[in-house]
This record gives structure tokens, C-alpha cells and sequence, in this order.
């Protein structure tokens, strides 16, 4: 397979197949031979994505959003912990006003499946919108929804959930 212009992936599904037939052969005790016994490859290179947003892009985009209406402040501060924290969508969703330190400028982030919990400092230039979201327009989310809402940020449509506005 090798010298044929075989995907590495393509190579590897069949390289799996065929185990499993071995495998199959000697559980019902036929007599075989496997030839994929000591048969390794090698995973397949994988290339991690690098320098697609700059720092000082991703600075000028946060410094450049609209912070007029109430939902644009609230995607302000989402954006700038995906720009200057590089949390994940889920990571954003299961924050808690409790998360937030503010004594020390941090934030927590809760353990998931895909990363351990750990705590961020916040840069300078978001403490000040992050503080403004906390205290009053997460209130005014909240009044206008008319639930309370235990997370950061919540939708501003019919579900309190985050995750269709991420």
C-alpha cells in the first residue's frame, strides 16, 4: 500500500481492518497466520494552526468593537476573554459571577473534559468593561429576561442559555 498514493489515514483504516479479522480468526480458533501482528505506522504529522490572528490585531479588534447597546458590551467581554484569555466556547458559557476575583484581577476557569481548572489574570484594559458588564448590565439582562440566571453572561433571546450566541 505504500507505494500506491494512499492517504496515511486510508493505510491505517485497512492496517485496522485487518487486525480485527485476525483478531476475529483466533477468537473463534481458526487456524491463521497474522501478518499485522508487528505491523506499526507511524501517525500522520499533524500541523497545529499558527499566527492566524496577531496579538496586536486581536487588541485592535477588541479596542475597535461597538459598545453602544447593552448586547454589544456584553460581546465585548466575550470577545476579550476569547482575544486575551483564549478561553473556549464552553469554557465562556460555564463562568459564574463568582469566578470573578476581583482583588487580585483574575478569573477561575472550571475544570472540563478537554482542560484542567485554572485561574487567568485579566489584562488591564478589560477590567474596566468586564467590572461595568458585572455590575450593571448583567442586572439589566437579567430584568429585562426576567430570570435569574446563574452564569456571567447569558442569551439575550428566549432562551437564558449562552450557547446559541456563541
Amino acid at each position: 500500500l505504500r507505494e500506491q498514493p494512499y492517504r496515511p489515514a486510508y493505510i491505517a483504516q485497512h492496517v485496522r481492518a485487518l487486525r480485527h479479522w485476525f483478531a476475529y480468526l483466533g477468537a473463534t480458533n481458526q487456524p491463521h497466520q497474522d501478518p499485522c501482528s508487528h505491523l506499526y505506522l507511524q501517525p500522520a504529522a499533524r500541523r497545529i494552526p499558527h499566527d492566524l490572528l496577531s496579538a496586536e490585531y486581536m487588541r485592535q479588534l477588541y479596542q475597535r468593537y461597538p459598545r453602544s447597546r447593552l448586547i454589544d458590551r456584553r460581546n465585548l467581554n466575550i470577545l476579550g476573554l476569547f482575544c486575551f484569555q483564549a478561553l473556549r466556547p464552553e469554557e465562556v458559557a460555564g463562568l459564574t459571577p463568582d469566578d470573578l476575583d476581583w482583588d487580585n484581577t483574575q478569573i477561575k476557569i472550571k475544570a472540563t473534559t478537554r482542560a484542567a481548572e485554572r485561574i487567568i489574570p485579566l489584562t488591564a484594559e478589560q477590567i474596566l468593561p468586564l467590572f461595568h458588564y458585572w455590575e450593571k448590565d448583567r442586572q439589566e439582562l437579567i430584568t429585562q429576561r426576567d430570570h435569574n440566571h446563574p452564569g456571567l453572561f447569558m442569551s439575550a433571546g428566549s432562551s437564558p442559555l449562552l450557547k446559541n450566541t456563541l
